[in-house]
């Protein structure tokens, strides 16, 4: 496991861990290009560790005309 020695800091005050930046400690950032769909860096005392989440190919499903009755109930008085 990684310690807080094997992290730097930008002059932006971003994290800079194995070639990655991260805009802190335990904010997820997408990924792009990799396995898996989100990274965070994750700190629990002085160790650090790199944790990949999420299926690349699951796409969320948007039921458009679910939305329009969901907004009709809610506007009626």
């Amino acid at each position: 496991m990684a310690t807080t020695k094997d992290v730097t800091r930008t002059p932006s005050g971003r994290i800079k861990y194995r070639g990655e930046t991260f805009a802190g400690y335990n904010k997820p950032k997408r990924t792009p290009g990799k396995a898996k769909k989100s990274a965070v860096l994750a700190k629990k005392g002085s160790e650090v560790k790199l944790v990949r989440f999420g299926d690349p190919k699951m796409s969320i499903k948007k039921d458009q005309s679910g939305r329009g009755t969901s907004q009709a109930r809610k506007t009626r008085s």
